[in-house]
């Protein structure tokens, strides 16, 4: 049997990015350098007036958020103009600065408070969940068809009330878990962290169909390559078929983008390798070298349209030359 010896790629692969937003072309911030995580993300939020800075000139990007700043920070990334000032939250008084922005949110259904008290809790730091819920509603995503997915993330239980929306960000790249497969929900966000997600979601809106299928292939790639580092070739051929779906789509939707016409190529490239591990592990070296060399092929047309999937076209060479040298050493 012939082996594939991959192993895990971290981070974006493919880079599939229609939407830039505003041009960023110099440091806002004092405190947001180019090397930061959050630079293109604070930048664009900031050129397009959907954050500010302190008069110090930071912007303070590890600084902890609260409910109705993370509110704000929602309303204003999706063009929502406050409607009204009055409503049922006994926390939230009609004649503070925020009352338009909570009750706004709750007349549109993004925030429902807290069903025993009836309040809003204004003050308190908002959490990772709550802040999803209140950005993915605030940016109209239907997050329906996830209500009841389960083993969403390690720590995230089958059947919590915020499993939509972290199974539904997760999907489309908003967020994404760490080493440990872990999310989590429950944890208190950060100036820099929140204008990343609103970041993400305004790429999404931007790109509409198209950037969603880039985001989705994206995903589905990232698990092709998890499954075959397992050693889960059947998990991984329903990736990758998956994958060639989203990314076909994405080509009606746009077809002469070059990143899309780039993902399409690396989906087909990746597919290509899945069979040639298939042929692999049944024996069939002279099949095996047709389709690693197809795999090849597809990721040097990738790289044509795109230098931006350079490093998922490497890896897919890289995967189908092991393979290659196996089947010309057994």
């Amino acid at each position: 049997m012939i082996t594939h010896n991959i192993k895990k790629i971290g981070g974006l692969i493919i880079g599939a990015t229609l939407f830039l937003g505003a041009t960023v072309s110099a440091q806002s911030f004092n405190d947001v350098p180019t090397s930061s995580k959050y630079y293109n993300a604070i930048e664009t939020l900031a050129n397009a007036k959907i954050v500010k800075g302190y008069d110090d000139g930071t912007f303070k990007p590890a600084q902890s958020v609260n409910r109705v700043e993370a509110l704000k920070m929602i309303l204003n990334a999706a063009q929502i103009a406050t409607t009204t000032s009055t409503g049922d939250f006994s926390d939230v008084a009609a004649d503070t600065w925020f009352a338009p922005f909570v009750y706004t949110a709750k007349a549109r259904g993004m925030v429902s408070g807290d069903g025993t008290t009836g309040t809003f809790k204004p003050a308190r730091t908002v959490i990772k969940a709550e802040f999803l819920k209140m950005a993915l509603l605030g940016f109209n995503h239907n997050v329906s068809k996830h209500n009841e997915k389960t083993n969403v993330a390690a720590d995230v239980s089958n059947g919590a009330w915020y499993v939509p929306y972290l199974s539904y960000a997760r999907v489309l790249l908003v967020i994404e878990p760490d080493n440990n497969n872990k999310l989590y929900p429950e944890k208190t966000l950060s100036r820099g962290e929140c204008a990343e997600i609103l970041y993400q979601l305004i790429i999404l809106k931007q790109g509409g169909n198209t950037q969603k299928y880039l985001k989705l292939t994206e995903s589905e790639l990232l698990n092709v390559i998890l499954k075959l580092s397992e050693d889960n070739v059947s998990a991984a051929r329903g990736h990758v078929n998956s994958s060639v779906t989203y990314s076909e789509l994405a080509l009606k939707s746009n077809p002469n983008e070059g990143i899309v016409k780039a993902a399409h190529e690396i989906a087909l490239g990746m597919q290509n390798l899945v069979t040639a591990y298939e042929y692999g592990i049944n024996g069939e070296a002279e099949n095996l070298v047709i389709f690693a060399n197809k795999a090849k092929e597809k990721a040097g047309i990738a790289y044509s349209y795109s230098t931006s999937t350079q490093p998922i076209g490497k890896k897919i060479k890289e995967y189908a030359n092991a393979l290659l040298e196996q089947a010309t050493s057994n």
